[in-house]
């Protein structure tokens, strides 16, 4: 049975294993990302990486690889990465066949969280994903009948900057009022703050939830507050993308059933009953694996295609 190196480029690590056809992991390791030394850097360490794992086996079908920043549509290079320097324009699947004579994938952190899920974790199998990603921003990704759609030049999805409120809070695209603004992780932060200082959960996104779960009101104000924010964005794109799964990724799916259910609750005064009657408002599942495993996933079946 053939494996897969599979990589997954964040600003601050980077993550890697063997991915078998069945996705099972194994080897599995990280190194800094070091961002700071430059993407050439980062690439070379990368490269030796890669034939370290190679090194012994006969067995690998190619190299696939999970990168923040936008990938380009043929899925081989790095568009733009704002959080990684000298990152952008990388062409990193001709410097991986270059180097290994192996094939190469790259994929978009969130598309590849998405494959992932739908492989293998709480999406399994479902007819038209929609994975939202809550963190620092908001991103997605939306896969129907199995296709990542992802735009004419590969940057669909980018979900957190759908105006919610015209002419509100700034953001960092230049525009104002947009989506992540207000329902992102770190929106949630700065509303924590209007907590008395006093209060565990000001300031701090899981003492909050932590203060939710133990009943207390003035936690809960803030938490629906933002919910709110979050359902109103998210109702807009189940009626573009009419989803039969819903899942929430980033740090704080860690809340699972107790952050789905208040959504689903919150969505359905907001989303028509056509829409609602088949959807499952879920939480990712695979954690830090998911990026690897979806873009071992893309290339497999990059693989089989070339093969029929």
């Amino acid at each position: 049975m053939g494996s897969v190196i599979a990589m997954d480029v964040g600003g601050t690590a980077v993550k890697y294993a063997l991915v078998d056809q069945q996705g099972a992991i194994s080897r599995q390791g990280f190194m800094e990302t070091r961002a700071q030394e430059g993407g050439e850097a980062l690439m070379e360490r990368m490269l030796a990486q890669m034939e370290r794992l190679a090194k012994g086996r006969d067995d690998l079908l190619g190299v696939a690889i999970s990168t923040a920043g936008h990938v380009s549509r043929d899925r081989a290079s790095v568009v733009y990465a704002s959080n990684l320097p000298g990152w952008t324009g990388m062409p990193v699947a001709r410097r991986v066949r270059q180097r290994t004579g192996y094939p190469c994938v790259v994929e978009n952190d969130v598309n590849a969280a998405a494959l992932g899920e739908r492989w293998l974790g709480a999406a399994r199998d479902c007819r038209a994903l929609l994975m939202v990603t809550l963190g620092t921003g908001v991103g997605g990704a939306a896969i129907v009948g199995g296709q990542l759609l992802t735009g004419a030049e590969g940057a669909a999805g980018e979900f957190g900057h759908i105006c919610l409120y015209p002419g509100g809070l700034p953001c960092d695209c230049g525009q104002q009022g947009c989506f992540e603004r207000y329902a992102s992780t770190s929106a949630l932060k700065r509303l924590s703050g209007q907590l008395p200082q006093d209060h565990p959960g000001h300031g701090e996104v899981k003492a909050l939830f932590a203060a939710c779960r133990q009943g207390d009101p003035a936690a809960q104000a803030i938490l629906d507050r933002w919910l709110e924010d979050l359902a109103q964005g998210l109702a807009s794109l189940v009626h573009c993308y009419n989803p039969d799964v819903l899942l929430l990724g980033g740090g704080v799916s860690a809340q699972g059933e107790y952050l789905s259910e208040q959504v689903c609750l919150k969505l359905q005064r907001k989303v028509m009953p056509s829409f609602m009657a088949g959807l499952a408002v879920k939480t990712a599942a695979l954690g830090n694996q998911a990026g690897m495993l979806g873009a071992a996933y893309s290339l497999l079946s990059r693989i089989n295609q070339w093969m029929m």
